[in-house]
């Protein structure tokens, strides 16, 4: 028994050693974290302190930059080296000697850096420049900076800041005022457009007056646009129509009666047709018919033509006209395969080829039948193919009658693959190609 209790005794002790052992173990733990804390906390604040040292050290560096910043030039000084400068472009390909030709280049090559310079420069100053800039323009000086073959030329036509070098430097300074987009310089720039003479200014002052208040500037941008294009009638104009037309929402159909759709050679011009349409609409069919009929028009002059006048086959009588015409001048070896052709185009109304739902309307689709009908009629019976293509044509257009849906041109094309439709239509082409080479194969 007194062994048991030694035991016990002895155990009791070796727990309590190890009780004090832990305790003193987790106290030295506890104090070794809290001292290694104080040092992180110490760290700490040392970074923070070299932080905030090196962002002062950045501000001085800033605020030293910005205090070094070369002084900005008055705008009169600025625009005295616009009038300093030569129109080197006009010597650039006149020079027969290499050493003076590259040295031309140089010496042009640092006038457009000058350039550069200047109109930044008068950006920078701002309301400042108008004044300076108003008296240059006013003078009539003008340098030309750009040669017009150089595609930089026509770049700042697009844009509404100076980020390069314009073709002159009545250009260039018309572009700053683009570019202050203030109420005095928009009004110079309206100023120039009534006073200048040339259209490359006039159509550069519209675009930007028409962008920056289309309300207060369009009837005086169709005054000037017109009288510029009178002035100077000539292809380049097309581009000025279709700007009047949709940006300055003004009716430029006497303007569009003037392009010439025949040449001096009876020829149809396909390219002018298009462009007389795409402004007149509808009210340019009677022309282009009148047009269309002269017998010095090509087979595929007419074909291109009929192409461009697609939506309006069977709801315009000129149109429907003009499809009869070419059918009566295609002779034997063609009438087969550019019937048939002409057939598949009247039955064509989809979506793809810029139909929709409003425009095939019963009525529409009822024209193209009678239209049908007329050319089987006229010419069907003797040409076997051409008449197939009628009742093909026929059958989409009664289909899409009765459904009261567009005809689905992948769903057409589906079944005369499988008809064997398209097979025969290869064998017209071929038998058309071998009767006509110079058409086929013009060269």
């Amino acid at each position: 028994m007194k062994k048991l209790y030694i035991v016990f005794g002895v155990s009791a002790l070796i727990v309590a050693v190890a009780v004090a052992i832990v305790f003193q173990i987790q106290h030295s733990s506890s104090r070794a974290l809290h001292q290694q804390r104080i040092a992180w906390a110490l760290q700490e604040a040392d970074l923070q302190a070299s932080l905030k040292e090196v962002e002062a050290a950045i501000e001085t560096v800033l605020s030293n930059k910005a205090k070094m910043t070369v002084p900005q030039l008055e705008p009169s000084a600025l625009v005295k080296r616009l009038e300093q400068m030569q129109n080197y472009t006009n010597s650039l390909h006149n020079t027969e000697e290499l050493p003076l030709e590259l040295q031309l280049r140089n010496q042009w090559r640092d006038q457009l850096r000058e350039a550069y310079f200047v109109f930044q420069g008068l950006i920078d100053n701002g309301e400042k420049s108008i004044d300076t800039i108003r008296d240059y323009l006013q003078s009539g000086h003008n340098v030309i900076l750009m040669p017009s073959w150089n595609s930089l030329a026509a770049s700042i036509r697009s844009k509404t800041k100076i980020d390069t070098v314009p073709r002159s430097s009545r250009l260039g300074l018309m572009g700053v005022l683009i570019y202050l987009n203030s109420p005095a310089s928009i009004g110079l720039l309206y100023e120039t457009m009534l006073a200048s003479s040339n259209s490359v200014e006039i159509q550069y002052a519209a675009r930007a007056l028409m962008l920056a208040n289309k309300e207060d500037f369009r009837s005086a941008c169709v005054k000037s646009l017109r009288q510029m294009l009178a002035a100077e009638p000539d292809m380049r104009s097309i581009d000025i129509l279709y700007f009047l037309k949709e940006k300055c929402d003004d009716d430029v159909s006497d303007l569009a009666m003037t392009l010439e759709i025949l040449d001096p050679n009876g020829k149809l011009i396909t390219s002018q047709v298009h462009y007389r349409l795409q402004l007149m609409g509808e009210s340019a069919l009677p022309s282009i018919r009148e047009a269309f009929s002269s017998p010095e028009v090509t087979m595929m002059e007419r074909m291109d033509t009929l192409e461009s006048v697609r939506k309006y086959i069977g709801v315009n009588a000129d149109a429907n006209s003009m499809v009869k015409v070419t059918v009566d001048n295609l002779d034997d070896s063609s009438i087969n395969c550019m019937g048939g052709v002409l057939a598949m185009m009247i039955s064509d109304c989809s979506e793809r080829n810029g139909f929709d739902q409003k425009t095939v309307t019963p009525e529409m689709i009822q024209s193209r039948l009678n239209l049908l009908n007329e050319l089987e009629q006229s010419h069907g019976a003797d040409y076997a193919f051409f008449q197939e293509s009628i009742g093909v044509s026929r059958n989409f257009l009664n289909e899409a009658a009765a459904t009261g849906t567009q005809p689905d041109s992948d769903k057409m094309m589906k079944q005369l693959i499988e008809s064997g439709y398209m097979d025969r239509m290869a064998s017209a082409m071929i038998e058309f190609s071998k009767n006509n080479p110079g058409i086929m194969d013009p060269d």
